[in-house]
């Protein structure tokens, strides 16, 4: 998803990260071809999401609180790849937050392309429960699902789902994720994070992410590691963050784009 924001709010995330209007031309071909049954078993598990957001939410008013925001990124980075090959997208995202610790979440986004003008990029869902315990740190597991349109990178659509588990304090988050196709069939990923969060001034937060995948395939296994630092200025309800990134690889999904190892990216964040 594009990030994720929950306790330390070290977001970039996507986690992806949005209003599709950034281009005034007529409405371009929303592309949305999925590559196999369990991508398009995505966007209805999306679908279903969306709708129990809507039927629980007004059960429980004083209980719970369901968000909605808006993202601007001039490329969308996740685990130090460009899963955007390096264009602008748009994302919205919404969020509903149980007092119980339940909590759920789906993001839409999509990319201007060089052709195709503005176009589906991708879906993303995921469902989780966080419980705070008397030391004051909270843990935290969910599921996620994600599925992407091969604008994620010029070749082909791919998908994944991950189940992960988390450990969150004020400052600093930890999680590790566990998927047994991760992207390809057969390939399994463990992707360990931490993540953490300084405000060095009123209105402003920086952000540092560092994190560590291994690939284990029949054929090959591989690790890999990944970084992020941002400074982000709240005005309002609106965050503008600058941050750069790197990762060692490309997406583990063939690209006809060369991988950019370092990237700075731009993001603009509204929530409502």
């Amino acid at each position: 998803m594009l990030p994720r924001q929950r306790a330390a709010r070290s977001t970039p995330v996507l986690r992806c990260c949005e209003a599709l209007g950034i281009v005034t031309a007529p409405a371009p071909r929303v592309e949305a071809r999925w590559s196999s049954r369990s991508d398009r078993s995505g966007i209805t598990l999306a679908l279903k999401l969306l709708v129990g957001i809507c039927l629980v939410a007004p059960a429980t008013p004083a209980a719970a609180q369901a968000g909605v925001s808006i993202s601007l990124l001039s490329d969308y980075r996740f685990r130090g790849y460009s899963y955007s090959q390096g264009r602008p997208i748009a994302a919205i995202n919404f969020s509903y937050d149980r007092a119980d610790g339940l909590y759920m979440g789906l993001s839409a986004s999509g990319v201007l392309t060089r052709s195709d003008g503005v176009s589906l990029l991708g879906l993303q869902e995921n469902v989780g429960f966080a419980k705070r315990l008397k030391s004051g740190l909270t843990v935290d597991a969910g599921f996620t699902n994600a599925n992407y349109t091969r604008y994620s990178n010029g070749v082909r659509a791919f998908g994944y789902a991950e189940v992960y588990v988390g450990l969150l304090g004020k400052h600093v988050a930890s999680h590790v994720y566990f998927s047994p196709n991760y992207i390809t069939s057969g390939t399994r990923s463990i992707y360990a994070e931490v993540d953490g969060v300084v405000r060095p001034a009123p209105h402003w937060r920086f952000n540092w992410h560092v994190g560590g995948q291994a690939l284990r395939s029949e054929r090959r296994h591989r690790n890999q590691f990944d970084w992020r630092i941002g400074l982000t200025r709240e005005i309002g309800s609106t965050d503008v963050q600058l941050a750069v990134s790197r990762g060692e690889r490309r997406v583990p999904a063939q690209s006809e784009r060369r991988p950019d190892r370092t990237a700075v990216v731009v993001a603009v964040t509204h929530a409502f």
